[in-house]
């Protein structure tokens, strides 16, 4: 990211940051009054502005000098968003080892004393714990009601029209250039019953005959509930369908795939 000249979002960037400035305030000032301290008695938003408009970060090539002149550069800088990250750093720093030894460690320690017991009560009953080893999650392609469960491309140029093609909801220039080489009845995104977390996006979804047919990328909010128990009345992963992914590839970036 650092050494990458692409246009960085500043407004977005001032929503981040008030929005972490908002929550220190909530949740460590109370604690930690040098917190405060750092706005300069300016809100959150408005020390966020602050440090976005006045920061030159933003410039590929003050970025490069930076880095070129090592950590004595950085030390040296009067960029207000590096003072401020130079004032930050060795709280942060603490305050994460504190949560690390204080919260995150103890935590850790008791849920594998509790899975242990759970296991050992119940050795064959008992859901299999997450380690990161190659799990199958079996599912079926089913919908909700008002919800289908298979959406195609045709519905993605429908939805980015209804919406104007406004922000989150366009579709890029080339969606539209080659629109009449698509085939819109092609399969785009899908939900299944399948037992998902966070973690699973990317995950391959293979049918019974062992063909690749989709991506998982996201779950529906009912699906949170899945982290703790296991139901398929209304959660739902989400999938991009691969009949969709080659058409989009072929026939709109002109990707020239394997067959």
């Amino acid at each position: 990211m650092l050494l990458t000249p692409g246009p960085i979002d500043l407004e977005r960037e001032k929503v981040q940051l008030a929005d972490s400035f908002g929550f220190c305030l909530e949740r460590l000032a109370p604690a930690r009054p040098e917190i405060r301290s750092w706005l300069g008695g300016d809100s959150p938003k408005g020390w966020a502005a602050r440090l976005v408009d006045g920061t030159r970060l933003a410039d590929f090539s003050f970025r490069k000098e930076l880095l070129d002149g090592g950590w004595e550069k950085v030390q040296a800088s009067d960029d207000p968003m590096i003072r401020f990250a130079l004032t930050v750093d060795p709280v942060a720093r603490k305050l994460r080892a504190e949560h690390d030894s204080g919260v995150v460690e103890p935590i850790q320690k008791a849920y594998t004393d509790l899975a242990l017991f759970r296991f050992q009560t119940h050795p064959h009953t008992c859901y299999p714990d997450a380690t990161f080893t190659l799990r199958l999650s079996y599912g079926k392609v089913a919908g909700l009601p008002g919800i289908p469960a298979m959406t195609t491309i045709a519905g993605a140029y429908a939805h980015a029209e209804e919406h104007r093609r406004a922000d989150v909801f366009s579709l890029s220039d080339k969606w539209f250039d080659h629109r009449s080489e698509v085939d819109e009845t092609t399969p785009l995104n899908f939900i299944s019953t399948n037992d998902i977390i966070g973690g699973n996006s990317g995950s391959p979804v293979v049918n019974v005959k062992g063909e690749v047919v989709g991506l998982i990328f996201d779950g529906n909010v009912d699906s949170l509930s899945l982290d703790f128990l296991y139901s398929e009345k209304s959660a739902r992963a989400v999938s991009v369908h691969s009949s969709g992914i080659r058409e989009i590839l072929t026939k709109i970036y002109g990707v020239d795939l394997i067959p």
